[in-house]
């Protein structure tokens, strides 16, 4: 996707060493946090590391790739995917904590 009109992508940029653009579009836009309503969804995110909250955003609110949000980081795509899957997993079991704990409490 290009994010200039010279037509240059996020991994053109990033691959050069120029990370300015990705940052000045991050910091430009919303937050992932700030899309979230549902209190325990919040809660679990917030619990999550500031990469893995920000891997989350540059994918879901920015729709970057796993090879470009890589590309920023200086990391390969398949670390950039695990990680995506560990911050989601992490957040499934903490909702499922607060469900039990939530359960427990009207019982």
């Amino acid at each position: 996707m290009p994010v200039n009109d010279t037509g240059a992508t996020i991994i053109d940029l990033t691959e050069n060493g120029d990370t300015s653009v990705v940052n000045q579009v991050i910091t430009k836009s919303q937050k992932l946090s700030e899309e979230i309503s549902d209190e325990n969804l919040y809660q679990a995110f917030s619990k999550l590391t500031d990469k893995q909250k920000e891997i989350l955003e540059m994918i879901f609110i920015y729709g970057l790739s796993n090879k470009e949000i890589a590309s920023y980081f200086g990391n390969s795509p398949q670390n950039i995917s695990k990680l995506n899957k560990k911050a989601l997993t992490d957040m499934k079991k903490e909702l499922k904590k607060e469900r039990k704990n939530n359960d427990e409490e009207t019982t």
